[in-house]
């Protein structure tokens, strides 16, 4: 992990099939400063790219809500075609068509990965049109650590993002 002013970090993450784990990510140790007789200059420049980390932040998390945001409308297509062939495949006692019985099963899928997509996506584009519409922080001393946690279980997935922005 990068991040202006401090020292890069690593982490290695394995995850297994079926197993949850949860990770925190914390920027490095601060770098000692450089006393200059511009030290004014020196803070403008620090702020500068402070704010291009943090417009850049913004756009990856924007392209990342609209990958989110079209997943989810194509699965939702997708479920709704599923559907379609369930409710012409089935007569009113239940009784189904093999292609009906695969197409519900597609469209239980495809309803999943919909509603996960658009949620993902909606946090994504919220926090990238939040980054992209704010200034960055002022003191590297004050930025604060950032959490990100993912959960992937059979038929479920959670990701999480925390950190202070102020």
């Amino acid at each position: 992990m990068k991040s202006p002013g401090r020292a890069d970090r690593q982490y290695a993450v394995t995850v297994a099939e079926g197993q949850t784990t949860e990770i925190w990510l914390e920027p490095g140790a601060l770098l000692p400063s450089e006393p200059s007789p511009a030290s004014g200059a020196n803070r403008s420049a620090d702020l500068k790219s402070s704010e291009g980390g943090h417009k850049t932040l913004g756009a990856v998390l924007l392209g990342l809500g609209t990958a989110g945001l079209a997943t989810g409308a194509i699965a939702g297509a997708i479920t709704l075609s599923a559907k379609k062939t369930v409710d012409s495949g089935c007569d009113a006692n239940k009784r189904c068509a093999p292609n009906a019985i695969d197409a519900g099963s597609r469209g239980r899928t495809a309803s999943t990965i919909s509603t996960v997509g658009f949620g993902v996506g909606l946090a994504a584009t919220v926090g990238g049109l939040y980054f992209l519409l704010t200034r960055g922080s002022d003191s590297k001393a004050t930025e604060p650590s950032t959490a990100v946690s993912m959960s992937v279980v059979p038929g479920h997935a959670f990701v999480s993002v925390e950190g202070r922005i102020w």
